[in-house]
Protein backbone atom coordinates (compact mmCIF):
# COMPACT_ATOMS: atom_id res chain seq x y z
CA UNK A 1 0.00 0.00 0.00
CA UNK A 2 1.19 3.32 -1.29
CA UNK A 3 2.03 5.83 1.64
CA UNK A 4 -0.67 8.27 0.14
CA UNK A 5 -3.13 5.38 0.13
CA UNK A 6 -2.31 4.76 3.97
CA UNK A 7 -2.78 8.14 4.98
CA UNK A 8 -6.12 8.35 3.25
CA UNK A 9 -7.29 5.43 5.47
CA UNK A 10 -6.30 6.59 8.56
CA UNK A 11 -7.64 10.14 7.82
CA UNK A 12 -10.60 8.26 7.00
CA UNK A 13 -10.96 6.44 10.19
CA UNK A 14 -10.37 9.20 12.13
CA UNK A 15 -12.58 11.44 10.51
CA UNK A 16 -15.49 8.17 11.24
CA UNK A 17 -14.12 8.70 14.44
CA UNK A 18 -14.62 12.63 15.11
CA UNK A 19 -17.99 12.26 13.63
CA UNK A 20 -19.19 9.50 15.72
CA UNK A 21 -17.63 11.34 19.06
CA UNK A 22 -19.22 14.24 17.81
CA UNK A 23 -22.52 12.64 17.28
CA UNK A 24 -22.41 11.20 20.98
CA UNK A 25 -22.10 14.49 22.48
CA UNK A 26 -24.67 15.84 20.60
CA UNK A 27 -27.04 13.30 21.96
CA UNK A 28 -25.76 13.62 25.12
CA UNK A 29 -26.56 16.91 25.33
CA UNK A 30 -30.03 17.20 23.81
CA UNK A 31 -30.96 13.83 26.50
CA UNK A 32 -29.54 16.12 29.46
CA UNK A 33 -31.28 19.00 28.02
CA UNK A 34 -34.74 17.11 28.30
CA UNK A 35 -34.45 15.42 30.90
CA UNK A 36 -33.66 18.96 33.06
CA UNK A 37 -36.96 20.93 30.63
CA UNK A 38 -38.56 17.68 32.53
CA UNK A 39 -38.00 17.99 35.76
CA UNK A 40 -39.54 19.38 38.59
CA UNK A 41 -37.52 22.44 39.24
CA UNK A 42 -38.69 22.09 43.14
CA UNK A 43 -36.74 19.11 43.70
CA UNK A 44 -34.08 19.79 40.71
CA UNK A 45 -32.13 23.35 42.89
CA UNK A 46 -34.72 25.45 39.84
CA UNK A 47 -34.04 24.04 36.93
CA UNK A 48 -36.59 22.61 35.63
CA UNK A 49 -40.37 23.81 34.05
CA UNK A 50 -42.59 25.38 36.69
CA UNK A 51 -45.68 22.68 37.26
CA UNK A 52 -49.35 22.74 38.20
CA UNK A 53 -50.89 20.50 36.28
CA UNK A 54 -47.96 19.45 34.28
CA UNK A 55 -49.27 19.80 30.86
CA UNK A 56 -46.14 22.37 30.60
CA UNK A 57 -43.43 20.29 31.27
CA UNK A 58 -45.02 17.13 29.32
CA UNK A 59 -44.96 19.27 26.35
CA UNK A 60 -41.13 19.38 25.40
CA UNK A 61 -40.60 18.37 21.95
CA UNK A 62 -37.28 17.23 20.07
CA UNK A 63 -37.31 17.14 16.24
CA UNK A 64 -34.97 17.23 14.10
CA UNK A 65 -34.91 19.96 11.10
CA UNK A 66 -38.29 21.78 12.31
CA UNK A 67 -39.67 22.78 14.91
CA UNK A 68 -42.37 19.83 16.72
CA UNK A 69 -45.52 21.34 16.07
CA UNK A 70 -48.48 21.54 18.35
CA UNK A 71 -48.92 19.85 22.03
CA UNK A 72 -49.53 16.85 22.45
CA UNK A 73 -52.68 15.74 25.19
CA UNK A 74 -49.08 14.62 27.29
CA UNK A 75 -50.91 13.10 30.09
CA UNK A 76 -47.43 12.42 31.37
CA UNK A 77 -43.58 12.82 30.48
CA UNK A 78 -43.66 9.73 28.82
CA UNK A 79 -45.87 10.24 25.77
CA UNK A 80 -43.03 13.07 24.75
CA UNK A 81 -40.25 10.48 26.04
CA UNK A 82 -41.25 8.11 23.36
CA UNK A 83 -40.57 10.99 20.69
CA UNK A 84 -37.36 11.56 21.74
CA UNK A 85 -35.96 8.63 19.66
CA UNK A 86 -35.60 10.96 16.67
CA UNK A 87 -32.40 12.22 18.08
CA UNK A 88 -30.52 9.12 17.62
CA UNK A 89 -30.97 9.77 14.11
CA UNK A 90 -29.07 12.65 13.58
CA UNK A 91 -26.56 13.46 11.26
CA UNK A 92 -24.23 16.13 10.05
CA UNK A 93 -25.89 18.73 8.80
CA UNK A 94 -29.35 18.18 10.76
CA UNK A 95 -30.28 20.67 12.93
CA UNK A 96 -32.40 19.54 16.67
CA UNK A 97 -35.29 21.55 17.88
CA UNK A 98 -36.47 21.13 21.35
CA UNK A 99 -40.03 23.21 21.84
CA UNK A 100 -42.60 23.70 23.85
CA UNK A 101 -45.56 25.03 21.78
CA UNK A 102 -47.68 25.72 25.25
CA UNK A 103 -48.95 29.33 24.80
CA UNK A 104 -47.88 30.28 28.20
CA UNK A 105 -44.01 28.40 28.17
CA UNK A 106 -43.03 31.80 27.73
CA UNK A 107 -45.01 34.00 30.69
CA UNK A 108 -43.20 30.81 32.64
CA UNK A 109 -39.63 31.31 31.27
CA UNK A 110 -40.15 34.55 31.98
CA UNK A 111 -40.56 34.08 35.74
CA UNK A 112 -44.56 34.13 36.16
CA UNK A 113 -43.97 31.15 38.46
CA UNK A 114 -42.27 31.06 41.94
CA UNK A 115 -41.01 27.22 41.38
CA UNK A 116 -38.28 28.11 38.46
CA UNK A 117 -36.38 31.73 38.36
CA UNK A 118 -36.58 33.49 35.51
CA UNK A 119 -34.49 32.10 32.14
CA UNK A 120 -35.03 28.49 33.39
CA UNK A 121 -35.25 27.49 29.82
CA UNK A 122 -31.47 28.56 29.14
CA UNK A 123 -30.15 27.27 32.58
CA UNK A 124 -31.56 24.13 31.94
CA UNK A 125 -29.55 24.31 27.90
CA UNK A 126 -26.23 25.64 29.54
CA UNK A 127 -26.48 22.56 32.17
CA UNK A 128 -26.67 20.08 29.43
CA UNK A 129 -23.81 21.70 27.42
CA UNK A 130 -21.90 21.96 30.55
CA UNK A 131 -22.57 18.47 31.84
CA UNK A 132 -21.33 17.21 28.43
CA UNK A 133 -18.63 19.08 28.70
CA UNK A 134 -17.38 17.89 31.62
CA UNK A 135 -18.09 13.95 30.35
CA UNK A 136 -16.33 14.34 26.96
CA UNK A 137 -12.99 15.82 28.72
CA UNK A 138 -13.23 13.19 31.22
CA UNK A 139 -13.19 10.14 28.48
Amino acid sequence: MSVLQNLSRNMFIIAKQVEKEAKDAMVKTVLKCHENLVQDPRNNNGIGTPRDTGFAANNWLVSLNKPGEGTPNAASSSTVESGIHVVFDWKFGDVVHVTNNVPYINRLNYGHSTQAPAGFIERAVENAITDTQIKVRTV
